[in-house]
């Protein structure tokens, strides 16, 4: 299949010439990227994630070792004690769907 960044940039060729817009872009540019790279794009974004919570995970696990090493006895903490903890992340979900052989999509709807 295509690379991504060449299937990316016939979606966004393909937006324009189409007028698609708004909402139904990222739909229709996730789409075309998938089919184009016959599902390289979605496998290595998977990969992605997986190795991104890989590498979160070692991080944690290397600032708790720090932390115990400090500290050769755990103590539970009391209710004055404020953490000293920072989560920061985010997550995006795209998801593509169609409606299944016979039945109807009505668009800006909630479709079973």
């Amino acid at each position: 299949g295509a690379t991504v960044e060449e299937a990316i940039q016939e979606a966004l060729g393909q937006v324009d010439e189409q007028e698609i817009s708004g909402p139904a872009i990222t739909p229709f540019v996730l789409k075309r990227i998938a089919e184009r790279t016959g599902g390289d794009s979605l496998r290595s974004n998977m990969a992605l994630v997986r190795k991104n919570a890989h590498v979160g995970a070692e991080i944690a696990k290397a600032i708790a070792f720090q932390r115990s090493a400090t500290s050769a006895i755990w103590t539970p903490p009391t209710s004055n004690t404020k953490p000293n903890i920072a989560v920061l992340g985010g997550a995006v979900v795209d998801l593509v769907a169609k409606p299944r052989d016979g039945e109807e999509l009505i668009a800006g709807t909630s479709n079973p």
